[in-house]
């Protein structure tokens, strides 16, 4: 009888933490300041982070919003280098998407780094370093609902300056809200995502070998 009633007070805890993560998460989704892109201060770099593909290989909807808001941030500081980051499940992935969408925005193809092999966000961190100056400023620009844990990772793969870009559309376009799938699986992913950080950060500090999986 001990054993099931801890149960279900654990259970209770459990949706109560949920319940208050989505509200937050909702809150923050729709409530992220707009950024002014000319009027955000110089960056060395700016990472955009993929958000999936059709099923037909077309780019996403919000991945191409994120490459247009990147897109029109270099073009307000030019010889800053972007960073598409993201794999797919088709032939072309979600970072060569992006920067295809940069390109035809005008952005020069030698300020474009593709990084094709990420698959979630701690990885995006990771596999972006080693095209970037992790000390430097770099602006982070992923959907609003998606910011917070996309500054955790980032933050704890090493990077010091972090510049948060909600992506927004431009002048005559939709913005792409979020959708009820993103918004209620998104505190899943944050407490997930704690959990495979911070395992992963244990077992290389245990010298463990072969801890990709854990990302």
């Amino acid at each position: 009888m001990g054993i099931k009633r801890a149960f279900f007070k654990l259970l209770r805890l459990g949706v109560v933490v949920y319940a208050a993560t989505l509200f937050a998460v909702i809150g923050w989704s729709f409530l992220w300041p707009r950024s002014e892109l000319a009027q955000v201060s110089h960056v060395e770099a700016i990472v955009c982070l993929g958000a999936g593909h059709y099923d037909d290989g077309r780019i996403g909807r919000k991945s191409e919003q994120r490459a247009k808001t990147c897109a029109d941030l270099h073009l307000l500081q030019p010889e800053t280098p972007i960073v598409f980051t993201g794999i797919s499940a088709v032939n072309k992935t979600v970072a060569e998407m992006m920067a295809e969408v940069a390109r035809e925005s005008g952005v020069p193809n030698q300020y474009i780094v593709e990084e094709n092999k990420a698959r979630s966000t701690l990885q995006n961190a990771l596999f972006s370093l080693p095209y970037l100056d992790a000390t430097a400023p770099v602006a982070l620009v992923t959907d609003s609902f998606h910011l917070p844990r996309s500054y955790v990772s980032f933050r704890w793969a090493g990077y010091e300056d972090l510049r948060l870009i909600a992506a927004q559309s431009r002048q005559g376009e939709r913005w792409i809200w979020p959708g009820p799938k993103s918004l209620l699986s998104e505190p899943l992913k944050i407490y997930f995502n704690l959990l495979r950080g911070g395992l992963w950060t244990l077992a290389n500090r245990f010298g463990v070998e072969n801890t990709a999986w854990l990302m």
